[in-house]
């Protein structure tokens, strides 16, 4: 007897249900990914050694690349470690701190104690090593919108209201600039090292319109001021007509002038 026919009216091959020929692509799949694992271990391997050479002769721009590519391919905290190496040295702080973290909280491989305990204090030195940048912006005039404190072309921080701003950078130099709708804007460029700490003071310039509020308070104080004046001159009028007051000229007949004349 034959096989049955297939919905196209042809026959399955002898031997395969549907069920099977169903699950087909998927055994394909995983035999190609097995297949392939020593393939990407190998290649994470020489990756890692080329990346570790690179790091004893001062590449470490090349060496964090290729470090970076082996550890996409194996999680390992030997690679983790080089790379975060790499990235120390290569004045790359934060990223090393960030990886520094994540290898610590296992997402590499499971650390031993040992390891572990070596791992957080490079965290804690990494953290010193950063330099720290406070940025006091100071505002003349009116803004139209929030203010932008801006490192290195990337915004960092946008405020309502003008105040000390500390950020973490890398080593080198950095360009900071403030920014804000309608405003002439500022800018300075300085060199940090390792672990310093800067404070930077800017000066905005918005636009020459007066504050409302300073205004209104103005006005009440010149009204106040004017009222005041008033009131001290009626005074003194009052005053000088009593004491420099003529005689009684009598009554007057319309022209003003003494009556009989």
């Amino acid at each position: 007897m034959s096989p049955a026919p297939t919905p196209a009216g042809r026959s399955w091959p002898p031997g395969l249900s549907r069920a099977a020929l169903r699950a087909l692509p998927i055994a394909l799949a995983a035999l190609a990914l097995f297949a392939a694992a020593p393939v990407r271990a190998d290649e994470a391997r020489d990756l890692f050694e080329e990346g570790t050479a690179a790091i004893h002769a001062g590449g470490y721009d090349h060496a964090a690349q290729l470090l970076e590519r082996s550890l996409e391919l194996s999680a390992r905290p030997a690679t983790a470690f080089n790379l975060m190496t790499a990235l120390r040295f290569g004045r790359r702080l934060r990223d090393a701190e960030a990886l520094c973290r994540r290898l610590h909280a296992g997402d590499f491989g499971e650390l031993d104690e040992a390891k572990r305990t070596q791992v957080q204090e490079r965290c804690d030195t990494l953290a010193a090593e950063i330099p720290r940048l406070t940025i006091d912006p100071e505002v003349v005039g009116l803004l139209a919108g929030p203010l932008s404190i801006e490192v290195d072309g990337r915004v960092v921080a946008t405020l309502e209201q003008p105040e000390p701003t500390e950020i973490r950078v890398d080593p080198g130099e950095h360009v900071v600039r403030l920014h804000a709708p309608g405003a002439i804007g500022a800018a300075t460029t300085l060199e940090l090292d390792r672990g310093a700490t800067r404070r930077v003071d800017l000066t905005l310039r918005g636009s020459a319109a007066p504050d409302p509020a300073a205004t209104r308070r103005r006005r009440l104080r010149r009204g106040l001021g004017i009222g005041a004046g008033v009131v001290a001159l009626g005074v003194l009028a009052g005053i000088l007509g009593a004491v420099l007051r003529p005689a009684d000229p009598g009554p007057t007949n319309g022209d003003l002038g003494p009556a009989g004349t």
